[in-house]
């Protein structure tokens, strides 16, 4: 087994045990903790079986660049759709937009959080 295939199946189980904390206590005071842990395990899980794919078919691909751009592509899509939300939405509900915000509050950090340690690690192996 890679190591890629290895976090994948790792974040996969964090990801289960964070939305499930999350279901369970929901009426607690640790709701945006377990939101915001739950999303970053989830985008971290999509990275990584991205990884581990693109690895099986081309050895020579750095593991680096593809998780990457598969968190570009998460976040832009997340930024597209959260814009196009709040600006359809705008009049027509009784809560404008709110998938759109919580996107924006939610979502955006943790693909930034995970862009920037994938950078700092590989910075850090780089030399």
């Amino acid at each position: 087994m890679s190591k890629a295939l290895i976090g994948t199946i790792v974040s996969l189980f964090l990801a289960i045990i964070c939305w499930v904390a999350e279901l369970v206590t929901y009426p607690s005071n640790f709701e945006t903790a377990l939101v915001l842990s739950a999303v970053c395990f989830s985008i971290l899980f999509i990275c990584l079986l991205c990884v581990s794919i693109v690895k099986r078919v081309n050895k020579n691909v750095s593991a680096y660049r593809i998780f990457a751009i598969t968190d570009i592509v998460i976040g832009f899509g997340s930024f597209l759709f959260a814009v196009y939300d709040i600006i359809t939405t705008a009049d027509s509900e009784y809560f404008p937009g709110v998938d759109g915000w919580l996107l924006l509050f939610f979502v955006i950090p943790s693909v930034f959080l995970l862009l920037l340690s994938d950078y700092v690690i590989y910075r850090k192996i780089k030399k």
